[in-house]
């Protein structure tokens, strides 16, 4: 075996052990990360921290599918536009305490505000929500306007 092939053999052994390497390192990275909520409860289990008036589900323990069936009142966000089913108006109305969904189909987190509360969903997520006291507010994603919303 020449000088050659045994460099060329070396360096092939160490970026095949660097990509190992690599591999585990990012692997236990991604699970040092906060678990994904998981529940056994028929009712889903509050987000963290609750906000102040209203309340958050963020999943309760359904897929996005199993949500989309489960809540027919959304409001969607492309870009941080807000969707509100088929309005072409941006008013989203709905009944003191019931609980709706907010989809964000963007690729990345947004923060979605209204009502004294604050969400930060991340890319392709979604949360379930209500608000608990009667009026209009305005709805803001990443900060800017987005739609209305009123409670009755």
């Amino acid at each position: 075996m020449t000088n050659s092939n045994k460099w060329t053999i070396a360096v092939v052994v160490i970026v095949v052990v660097a990509l190992i390497a690599w591999a585990v390192y990012r692997s236990s990275h991604n699970n040092s990360a906060a678990p994904a909520q998981q529940t056994t409860q028929t009712t889903p289990a509050p987000a963290t921290p609750a906000p102040a008036t209203g309340g958050s589900v963020m999943h309760g323990g359904l897929t996005y599918t199993q949500a989309i069936a489960k809540y027919p009142n959304r409001i969607q966000f492309n870009n941080c536009h807000a969707a509100v089913g088929l309005s072409a108006n941006g008013i989203f109305s709905i009944k003191k305490g019931a609980f709706f969904m907010l989809d964000n189909r963007d690729k990345v987190t947004d923060v979605i505000a209204f009502a004294n509360q604050t969400f930060r969903l991340g890319g392709e997520d979604f949360a379930i929500v209500s608000i608990n006291t009667i009026g209009t507010y305005n709805l803001t994603c990443d900060g800017g306007g987005s739609a209305t919303i009123k409670v009755g």
